[in-house]
């Protein structure tokens, strides 16, 4: 069975990294209090535990110290240096 993300929410949740190369970070859930008549709650993104956060900090350096391989720009600047941004 399918089910329905209402992109409308999310897409309000991610807007402001659109385009930066900066991810989002969250738990994605429904959200029961913003759901409508006759309708299933909207998945949205819920605040990350510090667990979360850890998780995914070690997540990007182990992709920073890995090799980059493709046809991409080669282009690494946004992988390396300082902390993530959560």
């Amino acid at each position: 069975m399918a089910t329905p993300i209402y992109p409308g929410y999310l897409q309000g949740q991610v807007r402001r990294n659109t385009g930066t190369g900066r991810s989002n970070l969250g738990r994605l859930g429904k959200d029961t209090t913003r759901q409508q008549r006759n309708q299933d709650p909207p998945w949205v993104l819920g605040v990350p535990t510090e667990a979360d956060k850890q998780i995914a900090r070690d997540y990007l350096r182990a992709k920073a110290s890995r090799p980059v391989t493709g046809t991409g720009t080669g282009d690494t600047s946004h992988l390396t240096g300082g902390e993530p941004p959560f």
